[in-house]
């Protein structure tokens, strides 16, 4: 091999393998249907016992307390995730095809499922050792239908199911079943659109030394701060014409440091993105994040009379408790906030099933 296919092939490689990391774990095995289990590509019940493999392999069949008939078959997939679907055709209402899985510590997981429902009505749903936590249900409508829903996190669900409801029977397919990890991020920070009036009213001004911890803005849960010197600071609240809509800030002040600034809980989180819409009329604005007034990461605007959005990641080496939004420069400077907002990063998920790397279709 020539040494730069070689070295293409090399990165090819490695680059595969860092990516790997950032993809979404399912934890259902076999969710599109394809791979054909070790009884066929048809199965008929009652009379076997339970439980009993479905013709897709890692799915299971489970019909009634009477034990109503129930027929199933892989078939060609006329839905959104070709080549193949499972058909279930029942008597009795719980029939269909489950299958537990590993849930790997996720409480937290968002449960996706296509179904086309000719008679009966369908449920999608999880749970914890055969016991239901939460489920979904669509009736007849000879369409393929996306069911979905999302977990609370209360519980560590370790099965999936997708049955009729319906005591008369019915016929359905399934196309694709999906358990997926999902985060919901904490939200630090309060009243992040200023849609709230603070305690002094819509308008505030201050000049001279600042009192230790700053004081009310016209944003209730934001401090108003100037500089060391004393500047004038003004903050006030005013209809919105940015991205969040409702109201927004307007400060004005006659040096750097003029601003409002957030004292918040982190709740022991380290890792968090900032982010702050500004409208920059006069001077330079800066977002920053720190710890008990102590300046751990900062962003600075860049642009004047439009909107511009602010973020920071956090390198997660600190754990912060204070945000502000300050003009920086020492002349001065107008400008608005829309939107302010600290909250947690969710981590990725890594994959939970054995995988293939393929490189140059090999």
């Amino acid at each position: 091999m020539k040494p730069q296919l070689f070295l293409s092939y090399f990165c090819t490689v490695l680059f595969s393998l860092m990516l790997l990391p950032l993809i979404a774990a399912n934890l259902v095995q076999n969710p599109n249907f394809e791979v054909v289990g070790a009884n066929g590509v048809l199965v008929n019940l009652p009379g076997a016992p339970a439980p009993f493999e479905s013709p897709a392999k890692s799915w299971f069949l489970h019909t009634s307390n009477n034990n109503a008939p129930l027929s199933s078959r892989m078939l060609p997939s006329d839905g959104p995730n070709a080549p193949r679907m499972i058909e279930i055709r029942c008597g009795g209402n719980e029939s269909g095809v489950f299958q537990k899985f590993n849930p790997n510590g996720h409480k937290k997981v968002i449960v996706t499922a296509y179904v086309k429902v000719v008679t009966g009505q369908v449920q999608l749903g999880v749970g914890v050792d055969g016991f239901t936590s939460q489920a979904v249900s669509v009736g007849p409508t000879n369409k393929w239908e996306k069911l979905s829903f999302v977990t609370d996190g209360t519980k560590l669900n370790n099965w999936v199911w997708v049955y009729n409801q319906n005591p008369n029977g019915g016929l359905f397919f399934v196309d694709f079943v999906e358990v997926e990890p999902t985060c919901t991020p904490d939200i630090f920070t309060l009243n992040n659109s200023f849609s709230e009036v603070g305690p002094i009213g819509l308008g505030m001004n201050h000049v001279g030394p600042m009192p230790a911890g700053g004081v009310p803005s016209a944003a209730k849960e934001w401090r108003a701060h100037n500089n060391n010197a004393g500047a004038f600071v003004y903050t006030g609240l005013i209809g919105s014409n940015g991205p969040d809509g409702g109201r927004m800030l307007l400060v004005r002040t006659l040096g750097n440091e003029g601003g409002v600034f957030q004292v918040f809980n982190p709740n022991g989180v380290k890792k968090v993105v900032v982010t702050a819409w500004v409208y920059v009329m006069k001077g330079q604005v800066q977002l920053g994040l720190g710890k008990d007034g102590f300046t751990s990461q900062a962003v600075m605007s860049t642009k004047v009379n439009q909107w511009e959005k602010l973020t920071i990641v956090s390198d997660g080496a600190t754990l912060n408790n204070w945000v502000w939004v300050y003009n920086q420069d020492p002349n001065g400077g107008d400008f608005y906030i829309d939107f302010t907002e600290v909250k947690s990063i969710c981590p990725p998920v890594l994959l939970g099933q054995n995988f293939t790397v393929r490189v140059n279709g090999q």
